[in-house]
C-alpha cells in the first residue's frame, strides 16, 4: 500500500473506531472510504479477541457475551450505536420530513431510541454467549469459526456503510457523511468491491476448511443477503422520512446489518 494510501487508511481507521492513529483529515479518510471492509476485517479480529480473552480469563458465558458487546462499542466508539438509537427514533415516532429531519437532530434520546439501543445491546449479548460456546469446544476449530462468522459480519457491516451512501442522495448540509457520499458517488463500485471480495476471503476460507463447502457457502451468501437487504431498507425508508442519508442512517444500516449476519450465521452453523 503506497503511503499516501496508507495515510489516508489511517485516517478513515482513526475516524471509524477509537484506536490511538493520531489526527487525521476528514477529507483524507474520505478518500479512502473504498476500503471500509478493512476497517471492518480489523474490528471483527480485535472483537473476537475479547472472546478469546474471555475463555482464558475462565468467565462465564454471560459476563463474556456482555465483555463482547462493551468491546463492540468501545472500539467502535459507539459511533454506529448512536446512530442506530437516533434513526430508531425516528421510525418509532413514524415521522417523515421536517418532523423526522428534527427529531434526527435532537440531541436528547427518545424513548424508541432507548429501546432500539438496549435491545440492540440485548441481542448483541444473546449472541456472543453463542459465540463463546463455540470458543470453549476443545482444540481450535471452535474458535476459529466463531471468530470467522464475527470477522465476516464486521466486514459486511463496515460495507454497508459504502452502499447506503453510495446508494442515497446526498446530505444537503456540510454533515461529516456528506464527503464521504460524494466521494462514494466518484470513486464508484470497481475498487470497493475488490477490496470486499479480497477481504470476505478470508474468514470464507476458515469456514470452507472447518465448517465444509455447504455451511461456509450457506453462511457467506445468507450474510451477504441481509446485508443487502438491510442497505435496501434503510435506503429506501430513509429517502421517504428525510430524503437522503446522513451518518445516523448510515450507522443505523451497519447496527442492522451487523446483528442480521450474526444472527443467521449462527443459525445456519445449527443447521
Amino acid at each position: 500500500m503506497p503511503l499516501e494510501a496508507l495515510r489516508r487508511f489511517k485516517a478513515l481507521a482513526s475516524l471509524l473506531t477509537t484506536l490511538p492513529l493520531g489526527f487525521s483529515t476528514l477529507d483524507d479518510a474520505a478518500r479512502a472510504f473504498h476500503l471500509v471492509p478493512l476497517i471492518g476485517l480489523l474490528e471483527g479480529i480485535l472483537v473476537s479477541f475479547t472472546l478469546m480473552l474471555s475463555l482464558v480469563l475462565g468467565l462465564n458465558p454471560i459476563v463474556s457475551g456482555a465483555a463482547f458487546t462493551l468491546a463492540h462499542a468501545i472500539i467502535t466508539g459507539g459511533l454506529h450505536l448512536d446512530g442506530f438509537s437516533d434513526y430508531s427514533d425516528v421510525i418509532g415516532a413514524r415521522a417523515r420530513g421536517d418532523r423526522a429531519i428534527s427529531i434526527l437532530k435532537d440531541p436528547r434520546r427518545g424513548s424508541f431510541g432507548v429501546m432500539a439501543l438496549t435491545l440492540n445491546l440485548i441481542i448483541t449479548t444473546a449472541l456472543a454467549t453463542q459465540l463463546y460456546s463455540l470458543f470453549k469446544i476443545p482444540g481450535f476449530k471452535g474458535g476459529i469459526v466463531a471468530s470467522s462468522i464475527i470477522i465476516l459480519s464486521y466486514i459486511l457491516s463496515a460495507e454497508s456503510l459504502y452502499l447506503t451512501l453510495f446508494y442515497s442522495d446526498v446530505e444537503p448540509y456540510d454533515g461529516m457523511a456528506r464527503v464521504f457520499s460524494l466521494e462514494a458517488k466518484r470513486r464508484g463500485f470497481r475498487d470497493n468491491i475488490i477490496v470486499l471480495a479480497l477481504t470476505i476471503l478470508i474468514p470464507t476460507v476458515f469456514l470452507l476448511i472447518y465448517v465444509g463447502p455447504l455451511k461456509a457457502s450457506l453462511i457467506t451468501i445468507s450474510a451477504a443477503s441481509l446485508t443487502t437487504a438491510s442497505v435496501l431498507y434503510t435506503v429506501r425508508d430513509s429517502a421517504s422520512r428525510i430524503g437522503y442519508a446522513n451518518g445516523d442512517v448510515a450507522g443505523f444500516s451497519y447496527e442492522l446489518s451487523r446483528l442480521s449476519t450474526l444472527g443467521v450465521s449462527l443459525v445456519v452453523l445449527g443447521l
